[in-house]
């Protein structure tokens, strides 16, 4: 997903703990939205920091469809792009 141009690092943050995941309540700690398996960072598409998420093996459509449109209502998140399902 490509965040917004020039997002500062508590806005990347952000994305990390309120958007790929939440917040469990144990300080800083948080966890993934239950259908992601990992999120990292790629290359920066211009000033748009990037990040990658993948899906549990056998998460549905629907359910990858559910979460991708969850991560696009942020104001925070430019776009996102998918691959197809292997």
């Amino acid at each position: 997903m490509v965040i917004k141009a020039n997002a500062n690092a508590e806005e990347v943050d952000s994305v990390w703990m309120d958007v790929l995941g939440r917040r469990t309540g144990r300080g800083a700690e948080h966890a993934l939205l239950p259908s992601l398996s990992s999120v990292g960072e790629a290359p920066k598409a211009g000033t748009s920091p990037v990040l990658i998420a993948e899906f549990w093996s056998g998460t549905s459509k629907r359910t990858r469809d559910t979460v991708i449109a969850q991560i696009t209502r942020s104001p925070l998140i430019r776009r996102v792009d998918t691959l197809p399902i292997r």
